[in-house]
């Protein structure tokens, strides 16, 4: 029975890596930015993204973390959240996170297999078939909220294909100028695009650039103006103090220095968006 078991744990483990090995193989094509392919493929997986609210988190430099913190305030406030993450530090399960965890290898490979035939139907690419997986996962792992990390920009990044209840933006900086464009204020308008007119938005970008988000007709809030002080501790991360809706909210966050802290301070503004108590 054990040569048995272990048989069929290979199986598995083969099957498995041949998925991976079929997904990673779609990074050939390179970087075609646009929402055509990623939108054509949610449709035929029946838009499981509909079953949850999303927040989109972008930016230049600070979005994983602020993803991640955002996720756990949720957690605390007894929300079921899913994160979607990239790139994987060890193993391509890290990017699916629901309340915490990992979702099982067995349970990301029996959905990647779902979304295979319906990916290559449309000429989906790397990254559009791992968005529409993690939608797929959390619709199925049944998350109230998913925060997704967005790629890359925004406007055209397959994230953006969700629709969002809440948007946020750590920052703008130079990055990725061979698809974004050479100036803060291009890259900005990229960025912007996360942005829904009338719906909440977060965003801890420079003064330069804050009139493009201004533009989008976003209900805006600037971490500048809300963010009332920011106590350093070395090692042991930071302490921030927020004014909130009900008055002024402080929290320690174990993200170290000044850009830890600022993270930290846009997912608690993010989270007070999304009406959780000012204890989670």
């Amino acid at each position: 029975m054990s040569a048995g078991r272990d048989g069929s744990a290979d199986v598995r483990a083969q099957a498995w890596q041949a998925e991976l090995d079929w997904l990673f193989a779609r990074q050939r094509f390179g970087v075609h930015p646009g929402l055509g392919r990623v939108q054509a493929l949610l449709a035929r997986l029946g838009d499981p993204q509909r079953s949850f609210r999303t927040v989109l988190v972008g930016g230049t430099n600070g979005k994983g973390s602020t993803a991640a913190t955002l996720a756990a305030m949720l957690r605390a406030g007894d929300v079921r959240a899913g994160l979607f993450t990239s790139p994987h530090l060890t193993q391509f399960t890290e990017r699916f996170m629901v309340d915490g965890q990992e979702l099982p290898e067995e349970v990301v490979a029996a959905a990647l297999a779902c979304v295979r035939p319906q990916a290559e139907a449309v000429g989906a690419s790397f990254f559009e078939i791992v968005t529409a997986l993690g939608a797929l996962l959390f619709a199925e792992a049944g998350v109230r909220v998913a925060v997704m990390e967005v790629g890359l920009g925004g406007r055209l990044d397959a994230t953006n294909a969700l629709d969002p209840v809440l948007s946020v933006v750590t920052n703008v900086g130079l990055d990725h100028t061979e698809f974004l464009g050479s100036t803060p204020q291009a890259i900005a308008a990229e960025k912007a695009g996360i942005l829904r007119a009338g719906r909440p938005a977060v965003v801890g970008v420079g003064a330069d650039v804050e009139p493009i988000f201004a533009a989008t007709g976003a209900d805006l809030w600037r971490l500048d103006d809300h963010l009332l002080g920011t106590r350093l501790l070395g090692w042991e991360g930071g302490q921030v103090t927020l004014r909130g809706p009900d008055g002024p909210v402080t929290l320690h966050t174990p993200l170290l220095g000044p850009h830890g802290a600022r993270n930290a301070a846009l997912a608690a503004l993010a989270a007070l968006r999304l009406d959780l108590p000012a204890q989670a």
